[in-house]
């Protein structure tokens, strides 16, 4: 698996419940899986009100969400840059209370969404859309050891 560079930061007191590392290895993995592996990506982990802030920014949506991504190759398919993530840290939290599952099961769910973002898949387009990209994110955290977690992959 190639090792793309990936740049990982995160906003004060926001430190994400995996590794660097970890985070890493479920990124390439996924972007192998997207037929990606040789493009780098940028990750932020951040809050609700400064995810809030782009979201509305961005979205002219003024509510928080859990990610955000934006990419760079659905422009430009020669950037060496696939695109940035940006992911609440508090709404990973609050969703792995919902979902009665582990923060890190929650994480790993929004990094495969995000990267899925990334190379084009878009949930809000149609339901077959919608469709699409869930199967493949079923793929991705399949790949990770986590299946069955959507009612459909049961």
């Amino acid at each position: 698996m190639n090792n793309a560079p990936m740049d990982i930061s995160w906003a004060d007191s926001c430190e994400p419940p995996l590794s660097t590392e970890e985070i890493r290895e479920h990124i390439q993995e996924f972007l192998q899986i997207l037929g990606h592996s040789d493009r780098q990506i940028s990750l932020y982990f951040t809050n609700d009100m400064e995810i809030q802030e782009f979201n509305s920014r961005y979205r002219n949506q003024n509510k928080p969400t859990d990610v955000l991504s934006w990419s760079y190759w659905e422009n430009d398919p020669n950037s060496e840059i696939l695109g940035e993530i940006v992911i609440s840290v508090d709404q990973v939290q609050k969703q792995a209370d919902t979902n009665h599952w582990p923060e890190s099961t929650e994480l790993i769910r929004l990094l495969a969404h995000g990267c899925a973002h990334l190379v084009g898949y878009d949930h809000e387009i149609s339901l077959e859309e919608e469709k699409k990209m869930l199967l493949m994110e079923i793929k991705m955290l399949g790949a990770v050891g986590l299946d069955n977690i959507y009612e459909m992959d049961k």
